[in-house]
């Protein structure tokens, strides 16, 4: 059998790879499968010519491509006797894997557009009017039956948050609106008879692509980081990257989230902030903040000069929040476990694999001495000494001094068994709550592209930046243009209000420099035109003394100039 297994997968290498983009080329439909299948597979090795050596990695690359495979397809994909894939298995194994997250983008797409505020949230009368309204009404029965279905997304008061549907109930869900011919289509339409957000169509989002991003991007060098955003303390952390030029660049930056595995893709804005370094690491000049790419990534392309800088992404979005309260507690043994030795709970062994693939930073499918180091100082502030490593590497599964998913699996099953206090100690760092579901950390990846060869480099920075630093640095930006056209001042007793517009982002910044007053704000920006007020706040307290960057502008239509016309007062 293993025989036969590996004379298939040699055959199937003989296939020269060309015949995969010559088959792809036949349809838009093919090409966009074939780049999801070399993306994905390029998250984690540095060719298509390097296969796939166990069950774990085909698994962790196939959750990556938004693919939900159950244990029955994982063994009928990996058989007891099989060596390894390689790509074009990887491909075939692709098409036989219905992507979860399609359904699941689509079903809240439909939503979204029924969602006056934005608010990721609509109430039992809400949904009940739009499905008997709108495509082929549903019956009360059915009704009842898709409201048992969203029963775990169920706020109080019969508010359903349709944002954390899963992607099981999304595929199931999604059915039941096709079935109905509720779709996107239909929904945008009724959108914007209500005068709501436009939608962008693909010509639109091919033309802003093709004003930012290089037309020959695919020969500059690539290199490909994950990361995280997490709140510590009610305050947003996030990996930093360092970026060393040796060289005068050209280079072009993208982020967004990702996903990692058992978590769903978050719908949160990535933006970031590009700054020269000094010698103690502090921002500098020049520094840049991302726009918006293709009206949903943000990106940045910019000539730099060679030096030190550093990348932090942020985010301003109302989806990414600290919780108000831990859920109830599940344990980390199954149940019925006396002494505490049985075999781990599924939540426990799911939350290990999802930690496992957020240190994994350079998604190889192992974690080196560096990227544990980063995450130990994330739980500890320090790194290993060399003697605990060694002893760590001795005691687990390693490959090329890296621990494997099986090792760091024993290593972390043995603490959740003796030492609960310590896992959970690792867990809660990272953003997991009592019910270990990823809740506050948002994993992220950002790729770097120079023209240049060998002109840059990019690593993890081995401490996480906080948003007031960010915060400090985008109004030093602000203040630095306040003589240009891109930025607007007003000024109200004491508090100097700026408002700055790039492209297709802007945001507005307050400054109260008296040192024993503080003021209520409010900001009008109702006559403003194409400018999404969605996360727009009402009431702002502006302590003495203190800068904060408040609100974020983006367009509805990227496509489209954004005119922002603010009023502020302050309130008693």
């Amino acid at each position: 059998m293993g025989s036969e297994r590996r004379a298939s997968v040699s055959s199937i290498r003989s296939v020269d790879s060309n015949s995969v983009s010559q088959v792809g080329a036949k349809t838009s439909a093919e090409n966009a499968f074939y780049e999801e299948c070399k993306t994905t597979y390029l998250s984690m090795f540095k060719s298509t010519n390097e296969r796939i050596l166990s069950k774990q990695q085909l698994y962790t690359l196939l959750t990556r491509a938004a693919r939900s495979p159950s244990k029955h397809s994982m063994t009928k994909h990996w058989p007891n006797d099989t060596e390894y894939l390689t790509y074009i298995n990887f491909c075939n194994i692709m098409r036989k894997e219905k992507s979860s997250s399609a359904d699941k983008s689509e079903l809240i797409s439909i939503l979204h557009t029924f969602d006056p505020n934005s608010s990721g949230a609509l109430s039992r009368d809400n949904l009940t009017q739009i499905l008997t309204s709108t495509g082929e009404p549903f019956t009360p029965s059915e009704l009842e039956e898709l409201f048992s279905l969203l029963h775990d997304t169920q706020r109080s008061n019969d508010i359903f948050d349709y944002t954390k549907i899963s992607s099981n109930i999304a595929e199931t869900c999604s059915d039941v609106m096709r079935k109905h011919k509720i779709v996107k289509s239909n929904a945008t339409s009724n959108k914007q008879q209500s005068g709501r957000k436009k939608v962008v169509n693909e010509k639109t989002v091919d033309k802003l692509r093709s004003k930012i991003q290089p037309k020959n991007l695919q020969e500059w060098k690539q290199i490909s980081q994950f990361g995280f955003m997490r709140f510590e303390a009610k305050s947003l952390m996030s990996t930093s990257f360092k970026m060393s030029l040796s060289a005068s660049s050209e280079v072009f930056i993208t982020a967004q989230t990702r996903n990692v595995v058992h978590v769903p893709k978050k719908d949160v804005q990535v933006m970031f902030l590009c700054a020269r370094v000094d010698q103690s690491g502090n921002f500098a000049q020049p520094a840049y903040v991302s726009d918006l790419y293709d009206g949903a990534v943000f990106s940045l392309r910019v000539d730099l000069p060679p030096g030190n800088y550093l990348v932090v992404p942020f985010t301003m979005s109302t989806n990414f929040l600290p919780r108000k309260k831990q859920p109830e507690a599940c344990s980390f043994v199954q149940l019925g476990s006396v002494d505490g030795s049985g075999a781990l709970s599924e939540e426990c062994e799911s939350a290990i694999e999802t930690l496992f693939d957020l240190i994994d930073v350079d998604g190889d499918g192992s974690i080196s001495r560096q990227e544990l180091d980063l995450f130990q100082i994330i739980c500890t502030g320090e790194k290993f000494e060399d003697e605990d490593w060694n002893a760590l590497s001795d005691m687990w599964e390693t490959v090329d001094n890296c621990i494997t998913l099986r090792g760091f699996k024993e290593m972390n099953g043995m603490e959740a068994r003796e030492e609960p206090e310590e896992l959970w100690n690792s867990f809660s760092n990272m953003g997991f709550n009592s019910a270990l579901q990823l809740d506050e950390c948002c994993p992220l990846k950002l790729t770097f592209h120079t023209h240049k060869e060998n002109a840059m480099t990019v690593a993890a920075e081995s401490k996480n930046t906080r948003f007031k630093q960010v915060e400090s640095a985008l109004i030093d930006l602000v203040t630095k243009q306040a003589d240009k056209k891109s930025v607007k001042t007003k000024s109200i007793e004491s508090l100097d209000i700026a408002t700055f517009q790039q492209n297709q982002i802007g945001f507005i910044s307050v400054h109260n420099s008296s040192k024993q007053q503080s003021h209520k704000l409010r900001l009008d920006l109702s006559k403003s035109s194409n400018v999404d007020l969605a996360s727009e706040f009402k009431d702002l307290m502006v302590g003495e003394q203190s800068k904060k960057v408040v609100q974020l502008l983006t367009p509805i239509d990227p496509s489209e100039k954004m005119v922002v016309k603010m009023a502020a007062e302050i309130r008693t």
